[in-house]
């Protein structure tokens, strides 16, 4: 990966495992920093910060999934990031450290798998027969996870 050294700090400062992190990132971008993916039906906007802005154009950057943990600008915008205009999140730093906040903070209120899913999801929604509504997503983080720890062959 292109962003090791950034990956282990980020984990190590939200008591994350760096494996789960390297996973989420290979699920959400296939270790791709500069990806990016427009959410047109993304509905849940924060506060706008951008004066020089128009507010449609705050509205496309919050309904925005930005870098290699595919960080929503209105996640990013929640959590605290107020740099005007939020391309920031395809910088590795930046992009880390909303996407390992926002990890954390989910795994913290869901526990592991329902943090993962909610990370994906915004919420551990669950089906009829009680698991996740993202399932295969959740499923994909946990494969790459014990491939990178060695335990798939």
């Amino acid at each position: 990966m292109i962003i090791e050294g950034f990956v282990s700090k980020k984990a190590r400062q939200f008591n994350l495992d760096p494996d789960l992190v390297r996973a989420i990132i290979y699920v959400e971008s296939n270790d791709n920093s500069r990806a990016m993916r427009y959410e047109p039906n993304y509905k849940w906007l924060y506060k706008f910060i951008n004066p020089a802005a128009t507010k449609a154009t705050e509205e496309m950057q919050q309904s925005t999934s930005w870098g290699c943990m595919q960080v929503m600008g209105a996640t990013a915008r929640e959590l605290g990031c107020d740099k005007p205009w939020l391309n920031c999140l395809l910088d590795v730093p930046d992009n880390l450290h909303y996407g390992c906040l926002y990890l954390s903070s989910m795994i913290h209120k869901y526990g592991l798998d329902g943090g993962i899913s909610a990370y994906n999801q915004g919420g551990p929604r669950k089906c009829d027969d009680g698991t996740f509504r993202n399932q295969p997503y959740v499923d994909r983080v946990f494969d790459k996870v014990r491939e990178l720890k060695g335990e798939l062959k």
